[in-house]
């Protein structure tokens, strides 16, 4: 009730008096969805399937229409609980289980999170593995490589950290896979120590996430990622090809 009364969002056929973070718009040549992860996180059971499924068929349909739009290029989406991540709350696994499929089958372009105050970005993955590297200024095409997850959660409070021994990855191309080749996810069903070699890029600073989208015979996204200084800590683009 305090989110309808103070601001006024999009209506995009979903009933924002059960779920008020949930809508999408088309901004140029991109959709855009916004999700309420609550309903699907296994991490504050209380919360989980409060919509009782509604918002993930709304979700599949949305995306459908978005795919199949001629004047939209780019599917960007975002949420709050991480699908991929190895700071505090790690990766949450009822988020993989609902949505990851979804994104997969509509070719989800790019997926954004928080929750976890830091920043950190994937390479490409696709059905759960590194589709391709995506190094610093590199290029993807979610249609054969997969999608990027970035957590974007660098602002606001106080930061979090890596795990013991995982080093940040922004001063060089290649992340230093064998300090998060053990890591445990911890807000999944599944307890088995996950290798998480799709993490590329990790700070830990404060930092804030920017996403230019160009249109015309090669549209593209330009993703980058700005510490408080202004330095450039990570950059790639998002190209869909031909």
């Amino acid at each position: 009730g305090g989110q309808l009364a103070r601001f006024s969002l999009p209506d995009s056929g979903f009933d924002a008096r059960t779920a008020p973070g949930v809508y999408a718009f088309t901004y140029g040549n991109v959709g855009v969805v916004a999700l309420d992860a609550n309903d699907v996180s296994y991490e504050i059971p209380a919360n989980y399937g409060y919509t009782e499924g509604r918002q993930t068929k709304w979700l599949d349909r949305k995306l459908e229409e978005l795919r199949s739009a001629e004047d939209v290029d780019f599917i960007v989406v975002f949420f709050h609980h991480c699908a991929y991540s190895t700071s505090t709350h790690a990766s949450d696994g009822g988020v993989r289980a609902e949505w990851l499929p979804l994104f997969a089958r509509h070719q989800v372009d790019l997926v954004i999170n928080g929750h976890n105050h830091v920043y950190e970005r994937t390479d490409a993955i696709r059905n759960g593995e590194v589709g391709r590297p995506v190094p610093v200024g590199g290029t993807t095409d979610p249609r054969r490589d997969g999608i990027v997850y970035v957590t974007a959660g660098g602002g606001g409070k106080e930061l979090y950290g890596f795990p013991d021994g995982v080093k940040e990855s922004y001063e060089g191309n290649t992340a230093d896979r064998e300090s998060v080749a053990t890591f445990r996810w911890t807000k999944s069903r599944d307890t088995r120590a996950e290798s998480v070699e799709w993490s590329r890029v990790r700070y830990r600073g404060f930092s804030f996430l920017s996403v230019e989208a160009v249109s015309g015979a090669a549209p593209r996204l330009e993703v980058s990622a700005l510490a408080s200084s202004g330095e450039r800590i990570d950059h790639f683009e998002v190209r869909r090809g031909a």
